[in-house]
């Protein structure tokens, strides 16, 4: 398993970033921006759109190893909170929705690391509100043009997207090494 084949998405009700990874190769990566007048449809609008993201990379990707989606850990408030009691909810059904309610191929693992897990060693967003350091990480590691992800308000879930899926990369090949 030299080069897995990773499908990351940063769930969101207001733009999902989504990024298809093999080995050290970023293949795809975009948004979706859910629509509906209610949570329940717009939740319903992620699961069918990224679906079709799952549905149409398995057709020209073979081997899709893992469906990364990110999961919260802790609640916080207060001025540094990114969640509040208020945009809590949604988030966690978006992560529900796209965690528990996407058909994965067989034999295709779903992981669900924290923010806290996979972010260690990546740029902090703490004071960085579209998360450009993130931004400018991911495109150098992938070797991106500067603005390659797109617009500021979107490329930070791109972003966090692709270094989703770079984090189960490496977490795929040091457990592949060491026979997990």
């Amino acid at each position: 398993m030299s080069k897995p084949l990773v499908l990351a998405f940063d769930p969101s009700t207001d733009v999902t970033g989504y990024a298809l990874v093999r080995g050290p190769d970023l293949l795809d990566a975009g948004a979706l921006r859910p629509k509906g007048d209610t949570l329940y449809a717009a939740c319903r609008w992620l699961v069918d759109h990224a679906q079709a993201v799952i549905d149409n990379m398995a057709r020209g990707a073979e081997g899709l190893e893992a469906v990364v989606v990110e999961f919260p850990q802790v609640v916080t408030y207060g001025k540094a909170a990114r969640r509040s009691a208020a945009t809590l909810p949604n988030y966690g059904v978006a992560v529900g929705a796209l965690a528990y309610g996407l058909r994965i191929p067989a034999g295709c693992r779903v992981m669900t690391p924290s923010a806290t897990e996979w972010t260690r060693g990546y740029p902090p967003t703490r004071d960085d509100r579209h998360k450009l350091a993130r931004v400018r990480y991911a495109e150098s590691i992938y070797g991106l043009a500067e603005g390659a992800l797109g617009a500021k308000t979107v490329a930070g879930n791109v972003a966090d997207a692709a270094l989703l899926a770079h984090w189960a990369v490496s977490r795929l090949v040091l457990e592949a090494r060491m026979g997990a």
